[in-house]
């Protein structure tokens, strides 16, 4: 085995190719060179220097504080833009909820009112109830029939409502239990009778019914036993 030297100098092995000898030719001839720095510290991309034709990509101090200028420029317009945006989304929530508590105010705002006039309301409804025998009682009954079923139409106008009761299933939320009626007859908890009307405001109580309810005979039992006791 020997090597000889080439016309550029090289030295090549025996049996070595062309090609081989070529390529290694190109890779001794690339030197690595030092990248260039621009005036901010920043490295050059030399291929775009090339292309453009210029030494350098060096930005001057003046056009560099522009681009800085309008970055923060940006930045200041993306926070208010932020800062709007949550601002509208607040406004938004704020007229939900204004437009709601009105609507809340507008239908319970005689609350009062209308819970005042409710024992005038019974006085009314236990009169209707009395047995009358002369002709001026029942001419007189039936006006204040007629005065009832007018100061129920206007309540009815207002969102009030009467509660079921007879034959309902007891509701704690609607109802109060005045008695428990020991029975078989009817399921535990049932409605048998009604003691006083109770009524409803859209969906609110206005005053609950008074009732009376089915009990299991052993549950009044013992009921009953504890009173005694007591």
């Amino acid at each position: 085995m020997y090597t000889r030297l080439s016309q550029s100098g090289v030295v090549i092995a025996e049996g070595e190719t062309t090609s081989a000898t070529s390529y290694r030719l190109n890779i001794m001839s690339k030197k690595k060179k030092p990248q260039k720095i621009d005036q901010s510290g920043k490295p050059v991309n030399e291929e775009v220097c090339e292309s453009l034709g210029l030494d350098d990509l060096s930005i001057p101090k003046e056009l560099q504080a522009e681009i800085d200028n309008l970055k923060k420029i940006a930045r200041e317009r993306d926070e208010f833009r932020d800062s709007l945006q949550r601002l509208q989304a607040d406004f938004d929530n704020y007229q939900k909820r204004v437009k709601r508590d009105k609507t809340c105010w507008e239908q319970y705002k005689d609350e009062d009112l209308l819970k005042g006039l409710l024992p005038a309301f019974d006085n009314l409804d236990r009169t209707t109830q009395i047995k009358c025998e002369s002709e001026d009682a029942v001419c007189l009954k039936e006006g204040v029939d007629l005065i009832k079923r007018e100061i129920r139409r206007v309540l009815e106008q207002q969102g009030v409502s009467g509660i079921k009761t007879l034959g309902e299933q007891f509701d704690p939320a609607r109802h109060e239990a005045v008695e428990g009626v020991a029975t078989d007859d009817q399921p535990a908890g049932t409605i048998l009778e009604e003691v006083r009307s109770g009524f409803m405001l859209h969906d609110r109580v206005l005053r609950p019914a008074q009732v009376k309810v089915a009990v299991e005979p052993k549950q009044s039992s013992v009921d009953e036993t504890k009173e005694k006791e007591a």
